[in-house]
């Protein structure tokens, strides 16, 4: 019996593993995102676009501590 891809389930732990490297593989040909596209992305699996904004945020602010750790680490002077 043939089946067409419509027919098939594919199990949500799956699908989800799926969409992320779909996402990497998208992004990496695209170089990253507008935030529309982001939104319309997550409301496409019900993500509302309040936790699109707000993750992005949260990401931006941590990406932002590692800087400045890493800077304060790089101008660390040690004494012997």
């Amino acid at each position: 019996m043939k089946y067409s891809y419509s027919e098939i389930r594919i199990p949500e732990d799956m699908a989800s593993e799926v969409l992320t490297l779909a996402s990497q593989y998208y992004a990496e040909q695209n170089q990253g995102y507008k935030l529309p596209e982001l939104i319309e992305a997550g409301s496409e699996v019900q993500i509302p676009p309040r936790l699109i904004e707000l993750a992005l945020l949260e990401i931006q602010a941590k990406r932002q501590q590692k800087l400045e750790r890493q800077k304060k680490t790089n101008n660390t002077v040690i004494y012997f």
